[in-house]
């Protein structure tokens, strides 16, 4: 273990991966920039995942291991929690790091004390770690920084803008803002993310600096937000409900922070809306299970009764009492 405070930590929270963690903290002492500590955060692991660790000689890698199973939010924080570096890094244990990953980073914070996370663009790799597609993020190649409230606008109104294996924070907003919130699970990251922006400004990097694998297991915890179709993945109604939950967690404390807080409001449970009618007609409708589709829009608008007066949810449940077919007729005709 190291002696002396690195500047970097680098956290990995594992649970029963120890082929696919021992590429990734080998991709991490490959680093160009090597003033960090390395912290293995096992969540219990029943695979060979101590033995793989043992067979890793580096004074930089710290091991810690639960003796249950404390669920993955709470062994984030915990990384977050015994992490000593000024900053924090909380890194996949099935994707890789490119050799500039952590030099590029620590170089943004350093020189933009406003920043409080920093993120980067991202190779796509499958199961063998053969690169699906370059430069997938939609920010593309040039870097680009973003006032706080810039950020969290268009991640609120958008998607989650930040892969979270890319992110780099300061220690401070940890310290600050506290760690990942138990109240969402797939979406807990971008629950973070926004969180942050409230009080930092956020660096986008262009460059690819990460290899982040992407593919399908139903044992996976995200496996139960994401449905495989021939398109690839796409959020279903679970999915969609922790994003809807993740936006009104940070709507609640941003009254006083966004000037136009009731037409963001608006604009995201009419975002909601419309990715629950394009679900419900692509995924139950289309395959002859309006019933099925009824229920999960009821089920959902039971959560949030905002929804209720929201065109799209009674659009589609017209659709999904009186057919596709009778729908259709009757908006040709509706002005006849």
């Amino acid at each position: 273990m190291q002696a002396k405070h690195p500047k970097v930590s680098v956290c990995i929270p594992t649970y029963n991966r120890a082929i696919l963690l021992k590429q990734s903290v080998e991709s991490v002492l490959a680093q160009t920039f090597a003033d960090y500590e390395l912290i293995v955060a096992d969540n219990a692991s029943q695979d060979e995942t101590p033995d793989i660790l043992k067979d890793v000689k580096d004074d930089r890698i710290i091991y810690i291991r639960e003796k249950a199973n404390i669920g993955p939010i709470n062994n984030f924080n915990n990384c977050l929690t015994v992490a000593r570096g000024d900053y924090i890094t909380l890194f996949h244990d099935d994707d890789l790091m490119i050799a500039d990953n952590l030099e590029l980073k620590v170089s943004a914070l350093d020189k933009k004390k406003n920043v409080g996370l920093v993120h980067s663009n991202f190779h796509i790799i499958d199961e063998d770690g053969k690169i699906r597609r370059e430069n997938a993020h939609f920010l593309d190649l040039e870097d680009i920084e973003e006032a706080g409230l810039v950020f969290l606008k268009n991640s609120l109104l958008g998607y989650n803008r930040v892969n979270p294996p890319s992110a780099m924070i300061r220690k401070e907003c940890f310290l600050k803002l506290g760690g990942f919130d138990n109240g969402v699970h797939y979406t807990t990251d971008y629950e973070y993310w926004m969180r942050i922006a409230m009080h930092y400004d956020v660096q986008y990097l262009g460059k690819a600096l990460i290899k982040y694998r992407m593919c399908h297991h139903s044992e996976w915890t995200s496996s139960k937000y994401l449905t495989a179709t021939s398109d690839g993945l796409c959020t279903n109604m679970l999915g969609l409900r922790e994003e809807y939950c993740a936006r009104k967690m940070i709507l609640c404390q941003t009254g006083n922070v966004l000037e136009d807080w009731s037409s963001i409001n608006r604009r995201v449970r009419k975002g909601l809306s419309e990715s629950i009618k394009r679900l419900v007609e692509n995924e139950y409708i289309e395959k002859g299970e309006k019933e099925k589709g009824i229920k999960e829009v009821v089920r959902i608008c039971k959560e949030f009764p905002e929804l209720i007066f929201e065109k799209n949810i009674a659009k589609i449940i017209v659709k999904g009492i009186l057919g596709p077919k009778f729908t259709e007729f009757m908006c040709r005709n509706k002005n006849h």
